[in-house]
C-alpha cells in the first residue's frame, strides 16, 4: 500500500517517537483483514493518534 503512515523508526522501544504529518486530510482510516475460512471480512477503524 502505498502512501500510508505506517512505517518503521530506529529509536528505544520504550519511548514514542513523534512524526510530524504533513497535509492531512480529515478523513478516518481503515484496516482489514478477510478470515478465509469463514468467508468473513473484518474492518477496524484506525486509532487517531492526537
Amino acid at each position: 500500500m502505498w502512501g500510508d503512515i505506517c512505517g518503521y523508526v530506529w529509536g528505544k522501544t520504550d519511548q514514542r517517537i513523534p512524526i510530524p504529518i504533513t497535509n492531512e486530510k480529515q478523513r478516518q482510516t481503515y484496516y482489514g483483514a478477510l478470515d478465509y475460512p469463514t468467508r468473513k471480512m473484518i474492518v477496524k477503524e484506525y486509532p487517531l493518534l492526537l
